[in-house]
């Protein structure tokens, strides 16, 4: 009563700090029906949206989709636009944590959900939007799944729809729709459609053009029920597929296709078995090269019902044996469920979200985090997100595709289908551990062919790439033929500043004719690679010379007798010491027939030279002649070589007279 009288007379006798409360009750409410986000207890309250929107109200969902990407230096979302009527682009303004509506619209179909990728090496944002069905069904052409695409200009920091687009991907409502892109620049969605996992790509390295929707070819195991899901992740080379079983065998299959390949090439394997449930959220991170795949699932096993599964990217992922399980939650008590993954690639820290349910009855989201380097999470329910007293249905985290660092920090969205809010929290993440990071160039060595009793050395550039002092606390050769190895300078146990760099040199001193192999060995306080290992590698020879001759034979054809014909052989010296040719002569039957005209007799070549002997062929006679031009050397493998000389002797052609016409007819010919 006091606050009506003061605002309908201005007489009120109400005091100004009441006065103030109701401005700013009314500011703020203000303020969340026009964008502007206000705290709650835990995380933020967002803008409103109508009911029906994203089917059954939940907007955020679905559990492996992704709503939100970051470019840029900046978080985006897809989120529903009242003043659009559509799915639009919103950027979030972490000064105020607001989320932006930037005006560029996505779908304006009301009762669809959709997967965000944002593409960095084309400077692409994909989504693709489908109609919701809890089952998978078939639909018209006017429920199809859509792909947008989009193009993002850094200068105006703005979206601009591509020409084209959308294009069809598949004409069926499903319960979720993702997809991926490889690394030839092929996308691919997963979904489920009458009980069967389904797949489609696009072809001809063309966005807009796209294959037949087709069954994974896995056999049996794409047979599901309606109400489960697939997912896909981009590994390093390929990419990967996981869904859920809750037939019979009740598991979480997992397939991969190597990019490139056929569409039909794909490997699976069992990754979980007793799953019972179709959530599924799947992330990667690459380190050197290598992918390592973690999913989120939920099972139905009371003491492993939130469950982390984890490949390793030094294996196949092929094997069930391959995967390792860890446990999120143990227990049903607060009934976890919507799991979601991010992954701090930099301090190497995973967080996995979850909708859990308080005691008093409300729903908010909850997360747990561990080290990747030792998976272990705590008991309990976790650490609150996004909290509210005021609302008591927040489900349906969602985030990004990408993994998470420093620099972007972490933001997840969440909405309420009770009061149609979306609401959203943002953590800062500090940057990773100040650690060292060893690198050695080059990180193998070849010394080659090395006559036993000589040496050659190699520098090895020791940098420290980390951001922490590089202890190093051994220099050392291992192996099998450490000890024909030296190190001749940069041993002892150097200590490397960030960016700094330590020279090591190493010989090879074959003591036999033999491959050689040993590792030099780097021991440090690097996290990762302790020790490293350099490979070195090379061959003891001997040193003699060896002789080559050029051609090895040679055929003179038909000479006519008493006629001659000359060619010319090289003789080279492919060894390394001096070759001492002693004699240069000609054996054999037909050795009469033949005739070195230069470069007989003795000589000496130095490694690497050459020398030439002429030798014509001079038959005297008819008929096939042959013989042998002969060396005589210091090589010790060859001291006698002999290099086959034929020829044919023929006789001098016969001239042959012709007559035109050879006949000739007079005709009649009369009498005077």
């Amino acid at each position: 009563m006091c606050m009506r009288n003061l605002i309908a007379t201005n007489r009120s006798r109400c005091s100004l700090l009441v006065y103030f409360c109701f401005l700013l009750v009314v500011f703020l409410q203000t303020e969340v029906v026009f964008g502007q986000s206000v705290p709650l207890e835990v995380g933020y309250l967002d803008h409103s949206y109508p009911s029906g929107t994203g089917v059954n109200s939940e907007v955020t969902a679905e559990k492996p989709e992704s709503k939100l990407w970051w470019n840029d230096g900046f978080w985006w979302a897809s989120m529903w636009s009242n003043s659009g009527n559509a799915y639009h682009i919103f950027q979030l303004d972490l000064a105020t944590q607001t989320w932006l509506d930037t005006g560029v619209e996505l779908d304006d179909r009301n009762d669809t959900k959709a997967d965000a990728l944002w593409d960095e090496a084309s400077q692409k944002l994909y989504l693709v939007s489908h109609v919701w069905s809890g089952s998978g069904s078939s639909a018209s052409a006017g429920n199809r799944g859509e792909l947008f695409r989009y193009s993002y200009d850094s200068v105006a920091g703005t979206y601009s729809l591509d020409a084209g687009f959308p294009v069809e991907v598949n004409q069926a409502k499903s319960e979720t729709l993702v997809m991926t892109k490889d690394t030839v620049g092929q996308l691919w969605v997963t979904y489920v459609k009458s009980s069967k996992v389904m797949i489609n790509h696009s072809i001809n390295g063309d966005d807009t053009d796209w294959a037949t929707p087709f069954v994974l070819p896995v056999g049996s195991g794409a047979s599901v029920t309606s109400d489960d899901i697939s997912s896909l992740v981009a590994l390093d080379g390929k990419i990967g597929l996981m869904w859920s079983s809750q037939a019979s065998s009740n598991q979480m299959y997992f397939a991969q296709h190597d990019d490139g390949t056929s569409e039909q090439n794909w490997s699976s394997v069992v990754a979980y078995s007793v799953s019972g449930d179709d959530h599924i959220n799947i992330k990667m991170l690459t380190v050197d090269g290598s992918s390592t795949i973690y999913a989120v699932v939920k099972t139905s096993k009371s003491s492993a019902l939130i469950v982390l599964l984890v490949c390793d990217g030094s294996t196949e992922c092929t094997s069930t044996t391959d995967w390792e399980s860890y446990p999120v939650y143990t227990s049903s008590a607060n009934s976890p469920t919507r799991p979601l993954l991010l992954i701090d690639s930099e301090n190497r820290d995973l967080y996995i979200f979850t909708r859990n349910r308080e005691s008093s009855g409300t729903s908010d989201i909850y997360y747990k985090s561990a080290s990747i380097d030792n998976i272990s999470f705590p008991t309990g329910i976790g650490t609150p997100f996004i909290k509210s007293s005021s609302f008591n249905k927040i489900n349906d985290p969602s985030s990004m595709r990408q993994n998470v660092n420093s620099t972007t920090g972490l933001v997840i969205i969440a909405s309420d289908r009770t009061s149609k809010r979306y609401f959203h929290n943002y953590i800062e993440l500090g940057p990773g551990p100040s650690v060292p990071d060893i690198a050695v160039t080059p990180s193998s060595h070849d010394y080659g062919n090395l006559v036993v009793g000589l040496s050659d050395t190699v520098s090895f550039l020791v940098e420290n790439e980390g951001n922490a002092d590089l202890v190093v606390s051994a220099i050392s050769l291992v192996g099998l033929d450490a000890a024909e190895f030296a190190i001749v300078s940069g041993g002892g146990t150097p200590t490397i500043v960030p960016g700094g760099s330590h020279t090591v040199v190493v010989s090879f001193n074959p003591l036999s004719i033999a491959p050689k192999t040993a590792d030099l060995s780097i021991s440090s306080n690097d996290p990762n690679e302790n020790p490293f290992d350099v490979s070195l590698t090379g061959m003891g020879i001997t040193q003699d010379p060896d002789i080559a001759v050029t051609p090895a034979s040679y055929d003179y054809g038909d000479i006519v007798v008493s006629q001659s014909s000359s060619f010319t052989f090289v003789i080279d010296n492919v060894g390394n010491q001096n070759l001492v040719v002693s004699s240069t002569s000609l054996t054999g039957p037909g050795s009469a027939e033949f005739s070195i005209d230069s470069g007989g007799g003795g000589f000496t070549l130095v490694p690497g030279d050459t020398h030439q002997v002429s030798v014509s062929f001079n038959p005297t006679t008819l008929g096939a002649k042959s013989a042998n031009l002969n060396l005589m050397s210091n090589d010790p493998d060859e001291p006698s070589v002999d290099v086959p000389l034929t020829g044919n002797g023929v006789p001098t052609p016969v001239p042959d007279i012709a007559v035109t016409p050879s006949t000739f007819d007079y005709g009649s010919v009369f009498e005077g």
